[in-house]
């Protein structure tokens, strides 16, 4: 796919981590913003591309993992569902072939556009890239389910 237009989805999105015991209880599906944002998690700004450790950082949830033996205390957010998210709008809605391309995603996630799962993604080091369809000029959700590692792991 070979889209000479680019619009870029760098920059601030939201973040919302839920321990992986908590979601199955929950048993909801986050596939919204709207059910993402009237739940009882707390979301924090973060950046894309980034990492979340900064992003928990940079909110005051963590202290500096780079720091002495702070890194062990990491080890909480292990079994930890990360839902990145945010709204946009298209540009040239009317080119052809729109898509969504990923330089990488953090090894196992989900990603939603408007409620409806588009893509599925296993592995960080490569790109992935899937068409999209029934995109709106304005008001697109678009959210990143990162899975736990560990936890797929065990699968």
């Amino acid at each position: 796919m070979n889209n000479p237009k680019k619009q870029l989805l760098n920059g601030e999105w939201k973040l919302i981590w839920i321990e992986n015991s908590v979601l199955a209880q929950t048993q909801k599906e986050y596939t919204s913003i709207a059910a993402l944002e009237s739940s009882d998690f707390s979301a924090v700004s973060a950046a894309v591309p980034g990492n979340f450790e900064i992003d928990l950082l940079n909110a005051g949830i963590i202290d500096n993992p780079y720091y002495s033996t702070n890194i062990l205390a990491m080890q909480k957010f292990e079994c930890m569902h990360l839902f990145y998210y945010r709204r946009f709008d298209v540009e040239g809605l009317n080119d052809p072939e729109p898509y969504l391309h990923f330089e990488g995603v953090d090894t196992v996630a989900d990603i939603y556009i408007n409620g409806s799962l588009v893509l599925s993604c296993g592995n960080m080091f490569i790109a992935h890239e899937i068409q999209l369809h029934h995109l709106r000029t304005y008001g697109n959700e678009i959210i990143v389910h990162i899975k736990p590692a560990v936890i797929e792991a065990r699968k």
